[in-house]
């Protein structure tokens, strides 16, 4: 890899692979939140149904 193959790299597509990165752990952050949300919402129910 060249210094400027490496440049080109650093400043092009290293930000993208971090903007993608933070976009699928917020996914997967907002995802398990939900879930446990619901979870916990689903047993509130069903110990109040008793």
């Amino acid at each position: 890899m060249s210094a400027k193959t490496k440049s080109v790299f650093i400043t092009s597509i290293f930000p993208v692979l971090c903007a993608l990165a933070g976009a699928t752990a917020t996914a997967i952050f907002g995802w398990l939140g939900n879930y446990q949300q619901a979870n916990i919402s689903y047993k509130k129910r069903l110990h109040n149904a008793y």
